[in-house]
């Protein structure tokens, strides 16, 4: 079995006329760039992006069931590398409001993700934070949401972003207003809080 060895050490390998094997002892220095079209084995993630919202967004929902975009939209794009890869959503949401239930849905390029099985009656989401509490001391409460999603968007070229947003309603019941990141009564009280919310995505091969 041929071999290429530097100072007694075997750096690559070959049998045969397959196709040479770099050895595991090598190690790549500081800056190594590894070449575009290289194909990782599947389950590797290949880029990581984040959207970090650290300012407040408001929704008010008046008895529907329809899906709206905060008022500073809660989003996040990326550039898939190859055509094949999923991109795994990791939500993590702090939402205020005083007395609904909050229904979280979300969305590619504009088109609901998720799609949970119901009847036509029930609002069908990707997440829900359920509590039905009515003033004081409710309304300084904030409820942590959280969920993820593997998404395979199968696109059809490598220099299109594609986006995707979380919606919210208050579902079909109510008409309520909630809150991104703030409580209710957000009037810079000493045991108010202004926490983060935050979309990432992970590009990974299949």
């Amino acid at each position: 079995m041929p071999e290429i060895q530097l100072n007694g050490k075997t750096i690559a390998t070959q049998t045969g006329t397959n196709e040479p094997v770099l050895k595991n002892n090598v190690v790549m220095e500081s800056g190594f760039s590894i070449p575009s079209g290289v194909t990782f084995p599947a389950g590797h993630v290949i880029q990581v992006v984040q959207h970090i919202a650290d300012n407040t967004a408001e929704i008010t929902s008046s008895f529907s069931s329809t899906f709206q975009s905060f008022s500073t939209a809660f989003k996040k794009g990326i550039t898939p590398q190859t055509t094949t890869s999923n991109i795994f959503v990791l939500v993590s949401m702090i939402c205020g409001n005083n007395d609904a239930t909050i229904h979280l849905q979300l969305y590619r390029d504009g088109s609901e993700v998720t799609n949970a099985k119901g009847v036509s009656s029930e609002t069908r989401t990707s997440s829900t934070s359920a509590y039905r509490y009515t003033g004081s001391p409710y309304d300084f409460g904030v409820n942590p949401i959280s969920f993820n999603f593997m998404d395979s968007p199968s696109i059809s070229n490598t220099s299109t972003e594609i986006e995707y947003e979380i919606k919210a309603t208050a579902g079909p019941n109510y008409s309520e207003t909630f809150y991104l990141n703030r409580m209710d009564l957000d009037n810079n009280i000493g045991f108010g809080v202004r926490p983060i919310s935050t979309i990432t995505l992970f590009e990974i091969t299949s």
